[in-house]
């Protein structure tokens, strides 16, 4: 089982207040791909994100981003609960993260068509250039297009940065029961 402790760097996780710092994701500029504030019923705020595409972009079917600055050493878990189609993978992006960064996903990354958590651990390398970070995006499907869309939804996402803690620190758990095929994952705050 892993544990992370840490600060929360985007502090409206279920988007109660607005868009919780995030950006469109379309490395082509080209109208694409929209990110929206709207109305979410899995969400405990009852809002979330709406990501719509309706055409080619890039990288895959584009998404969303924080644009997080990276850090030497630094260690960047991400938490998503999205809906995402089946046949589509949700995919991590990044600008330099050092030398030897590290990224592994710490749950699947299939669209369920359901509502699923999306766990990601980003660890810099100790030095080399840094940039910004925390780009996700879909692949797989078909492409999108204006007649047939490929939409999903965000109810919950944030960053913890555990090199360093705040006022609040908060907890991202994994564990895995190898007999049961069971893995679970969880967040909460502590104070």
């Amino acid at each position: 089982m892993s544990t992370y402790v840490g600060k929360m760097l985007y502090t409206d996780p279920d988007f109660a207040s607005g868009v919780n710092g995030t950006y469109l994701y379309n490395n082509l500029g080209n109208g694409n791909v929209t990110v929206e504030r709207t109305s979410v019923s899995e969400s405990s705020s009852g809002y979330g994100l709406t990501i719509k595409a309706t055409g080619s972009a890039s990288p895959g079917h584009g998404g969303f981003t924080w644009h997080t600055d990276s850090t030497a050493n630094g260690e960047y878990i991400t938490r998503i609960v999205a809906k995402i189609p089946k046949g589509y993978n949700i995919n991590f992006g990044s600008n330099a993260t050092g030398d030897n960064p590290t990224y592994t996903w710490l749950t699947s990354q299939a669209g369920t068509g359901n509502w699923a958590e999306y766990v990601f651990r980003l660890k810099c390398g100790s030095s080399g250039t840094f940039g910004t970070t925390n780009y996700f995006y879909l692949s797989g499907g078909s492409t999108p297009t204006t007649s047939s869309p490929l939409i999903w939804y965000v109810s919950y996402a944030t960053v913890i940065y555990t090199n360093e803690q705040g006022a609040a620190s908060y907890v991202v758990s994994a564990g895995n029961d190898s007999e049961s095929g069971l893995i679970a994952y969880g967040i909460n705050q502590s104070s």
